[in-house]
């Protein structure tokens, strides 16, 4: 993983409580060497001394000091053996560093492991096997080998390594494809086309959803790939979590691994009626430990069901052996790692290029999967056969609506999400009717603004005044989360007093739709995730498909972000999604008071340490009034009532 990503993971396991003494606990580490000295290595430092392990060497290729500890070169990694029980290698790994780190290592005795499997164990030890336990759920974790570790790859398989999916299949179809795709009859350019493409996926409440569609080879029905041999009836779901290889990217609906497991099942173990759903997902970054998360708190599951997550983490590949097994398989084998698996059953090329199976790859991942079911005794489990009438419903919509099982798994189960589906539609149909009620006159033009105002700012004001000047109607919607120090309806009281003299302004509540816990999570936990990339599609997609309309919205306003990275991300995202939708995005310079734009985190530091007169030159008489609690004076905020704001 990258560097971005392994901070943003790590943020994610420490606002949930979960620290790595759990994984050193479980490998009698003690004492250790951190590999790179920058921003991880800081961090890893200052995490293990809280839990008693002892950090006793810094390795770097080019710093000379890490806090008090000695530093050392990665060519003199063999003369600390013996005195550490493992090398932690904290450096986002590119694969110039990895191949740099692997000439270091490879024979050193001491072991090895990158900080990313740290995380990854942690999260599948502490946050996904507690879900599956209070989901009656029997979880498995795949871990897919990385392509060029395998043993015994010939030259041809050498070369797949080292090619990029792009490269082999979105410009052309190579050569070694007709080996990869041999007695697979419908291979073809029409085939290739269908089975390689990208399908379209959406965002949905902190995970992915697949948009449904038909081909030849590849369809998507009820936001899931398509398994067309799941039997008439069945008293068991296995469902197979995961990312491309998971979905099938390169193969039909047919050979893909719940396929072919399912078709396994139906042969060999008829009386068990067990259903596959292929869960898998394209464009789903599977290292992201909340993704796969909300996909599983979402399931239509019930008890005594099958959960499989296809991983291609490096746990692989490295000189910790054992590390994650023994964390993780205390009580029974849930981490199974497939490159053993993959070497001894191998018979011809297993992946298109370095990451992503072949149609062999598949078969051999589908076959893994049945056998250790079989061990396990996870097949002869009897219970009430359920009916697997109309097997999927095709999705109209994404947005605002929960998805929907492939297959209704049980009656209650599917009127409870059928429930759940109409309050959610019922729910935004209401926000909706309430904001149709404010729209513009006819002719007027319409903009908007989204604010937290935490509190309302001269700042805030600024960008009113001049957003306020370039449309006949300016709707601020108010973000209504509490997840704010000022509460919601102290913020809003502020912004109404704030606008009170800009006539063609109208105040709202933002509601559950509009930069709320719901579409953009992220926002609400902006200063722990300062160095992550967010994804925020889903609220300004939203915002773009059905606020706006409501109101006849053509412009959105912003002003330039110099401090928070998080809202900056937000501000770009909006200038690639929205155009599209025929609103444009203005953005403003900051508003500056002695050269320095205003800040309401500012204010929050200042009125932390008690300089209101300081607070004072940076908000508007009325917002210095609410805090201070006294009575406005200016008469200019009081002539004009607030545009009326009925929810």
């Amino acid at each position: 993983m990258g560097f971005e990503t392994v901070l943003y993971n790590w943020t994610l396991l420490s606002t949930k409580n979960v620290s790595f003494e759990c994984f050193f606990s479980a490998n009698r580490i003690r004492n250790i060497a951190v590999y790179g000295c920058d921003k991880l290595g800081e961090l890893m430092y200052s995490e293990v001394k809280k839990y008693g392990v002892n950090v006793k060497f810094a390795v770097d290729r080019s710093k000379d000091w890490f806090y008090d500890l000695p530093v050392i070169r990665p060519d003199q990694l063999a003369d600390i053996a013996g005195e550490v029980d493992c090398v932690i290698i904290c450096i986002g790994m590119s694969a110039a560093v990895e191949f740099e780190i692997c000439c270091f290592l490879d024979h050193l005795q001491t072991p090895s492991i990158y900080l990313d499997e740290i995380v990854t164990a942690c999260f599948f030890k502490e946050l996904l096997l507690p879900l599956c336990e209070k989901k009656d759920l029997y979880p498995y974790i795949l871990n897919l080998p990385i392509y060029k570790n395998l043993q015994r790859l010939d030259y041809s398989e050498k070369v797949i390594a080292s090619i990029k999916y792009d490269q082999a299949v979105q410009k052309g179809n190579p050569p070694y494809f007709e080996e990869l795709y041999a007695g697979i009859t419908e291979y073809g350019p029409v085939y290739i086309k269908n089975v390689c493409s990208f399908p379209a996926s959406a965002p949905y409440k902190g995970t992915m959803m697949l948009l449904d569609m038909q081909t030849p080879y590849a369809n998507i029905a009820g936001g899931m790939r398509v398994n067309p041999f799941i039997p008439d009836t069945f008293c068991k779901t296995i469902h197979i979590l995961g990312h491309c290889s998971t979905y099938g990217l390169g193969v039909d609906d047919t050979r893909t691994v719940a396929a072919q497991l399912q078709r396994k099942l139906n042969a060999e173990n008829e009386s068990a009626d067990i259903r596959v759903l292929n869960r898998g997902q394209v464009g789903m970054d599977m290292g992201n430990p909340m993704f796969i998360l909300n996909a599983i708190e979402y399931l239509n599951d019930q008890k005594g069901d099958i959960l499989i997550v296809i991983v291609d983490v490096t746990m692989d590949s490295h000189r910790m052996s054992g590390a994650v097994e023994r964390m993780l398989n205390d009580r029974r084998q849930v981490y199974h790692c497939l490159r053993e698996h993959f070497d001894a059953k191998r018979e011809k090329p297993a992946y298109v290029d370095g990451w992503h199976l072949s149609p062999h790859g598949m078969e051999l991942t589908a076959d893994y999967i049945h056998e250790i079911l079989l061990r396990d005794d996870m097949l002869s489990d009897e219970q009430t056969l359920i009916s697997a009438n109309n097997n999927y419903v095709y999705a109209e919509e994404i947005i605002a609506k929960a998805p929907r099982e492939g297959i209704c798994a049980s009656a209650d189960a599917e009127a409870t999400h059928a429930d759940t589906t109409q309050e959610d539609d019922a729910a935004l149909a209401h926000y909706l009717q309430k904001l149709s009620e404010l729209k513009p006159l006819p002719g007027q033009t319409a903009g908007a603004i989204v604010m937290n105002c935490n509190p309302f700012t001269k700042g805030h004001r600024h960008l009113i005044e001049r957003a306020a000047r370039e449309v006949g109607r300016l709707y601020i919607f108010v973000v209504q989360e509490d997840k704010s120090e000022f509460p919601f309806e102290t913020r809003m009281e502020m912004v109404k007093a704030g606008v009170r003299d800009i006539e063609n302004a109208t105040c709202l509540p933002s509601g559950k739709y509009v930069l709320s816990a719901m579409t953009f999570p992220e926002y609400f936990s902006k200063d722990t995730i300062r160095d992550v990339t967010v994804d925020c599609s889903l609220d300004i997609t939203i915002f773009a498909d059905k606020i706006a309309p409501c109101l006849n919205i053509t412009k959105r306003f912003v002003g330039k972000e110099p401090f928070d990275p998080v809202t900056r991300q937000y501000n770009g995202a909006m200038k690639d999604i929205l155009p599209a939708h025929g609103i444009e995005v203005v953005e403003y310079e900051r508003f500056e008071i002695d050269g320095t734009a205003v800040s309401a985190s500012d204010v929050r530091k200042l009125l932390a340490d008690g300089r209101l007169e300081e607070v004072r030159r940076l908000v508007p008489d009325t917002t210095y009034c609410l805090i201070a609690g006294t009575t406005a004076t200016d008469s200019s905020f009081a002539h004009t009532a607030c545009p009326p704001c009925t929810y």
